[in-house]
């Protein structure tokens, strides 16, 4: 799934389209519906990280699972599953699955926060 950081006062959108563009050069596409947000705090070399994933489903001709993506990092790897294949896969941050099979369920936004209350 590619991701990637808001900009300082940069609209959700925008660095929506950015970051497709940057990481699997997609330019054309529509803007689904929210699928959700997942909160989560982790340890990074001694700092405390707080992020706030926020997922969008993307709607484009462009995508097929035919279509070969080229990355433009180098460091990741792309392969096309199939929906009901992710629940095999290891996604961060936890609660990724669950999110999105809650959405796949019932078509409604969820919310996870992973942060010990």
């Amino acid at each position: 799934m590619p991701g990637g950081h808001i900009k300082y006062q940069e609209p959700i959108h925008t660095a929506l389209s950015r970051e497709l563009r940057e990481e699997i050069g997609l330019i054309n596409f529509e803007l689904g519906n929210f699928v959700g947000m997942i909160e989560n705090i982790w340890d990074y070399n001694g700092k405390a990280v707080h992020e706030h994933c926020i997922i969008f489903k993307v709607i484009s001709k462009d995508l097929s699972i035919n279509r070969e993506v080229k990355l433009k990092e180098e460091h990741l790897k792309f392969h096309w599953i199939k929906f009901n294949e992710l629940i095999n896969l290891n996604f961060l941050p936890d609660g990724l699955h669950n999110l999105l099979s809650r959405y796949e369920e019932d078509g409604l936004s969820h919310f996870k926060s992973l942060i010990n209350q």
